[in-house]
């Protein structure tokens, strides 16, 4: 969705259009799993939290989200290398463009096979 002069005007407007949670869970890459089935074109952020409540050392999880841009699909991490070393909370967001009435989706990567925390995650449509 290029930006012309019709929707440069339009006031941001963030609505929460969906959310995933996992809590207790052992730390396993998973996905993608679908956030938001066939998002509208448009400007979304993502933010993600990880918490770590049961650590193991030495490895890392990384949350990433999937969308479609004017290009092609992309595949961009909103949270990379956490490490399950210690306990914690970590955090991060990222505003991109979907272009297409395209699902929007989420991954986790991780080495970790005992770690357990939580993982949250909330899409916002800007405009």
């Amino acid at each position: 969705m290029a930006l012309g002069p019709a929707n440069q005007q339009q006031q941001p407007n963030p609505v929460i259009c969906g959310y995933a949670f996992k809590t207790g869970f052992t730390f396993t890459a998973f996905g993608p799993a679908v956030i938001l089935t066939n998002a509208a074109p448009g400007l979304y952020r993502f933010s993600a939290i990880v918490i770590i409540t049961t650590t193991q050392a030495s490895d890392a999880v990384t949350v990433n989200v999937i969308c479609t841009d004017d290009q092609q699909a992309e595949t961009v991490a909103i949270l990379s290398g956490v490490s399950t070393a210690s306990a914690g909370q970590s955090n991060g967001s990222v505003m991109l463009e979907n272009t297409a009435a395209a699902n929007i989706s989420f991954s986790v990567t991780t080495t970790s096979t005992t770690a357990v925390g939580n993982i949250y995650i909330v899409v916002e449509r800007l405009f």
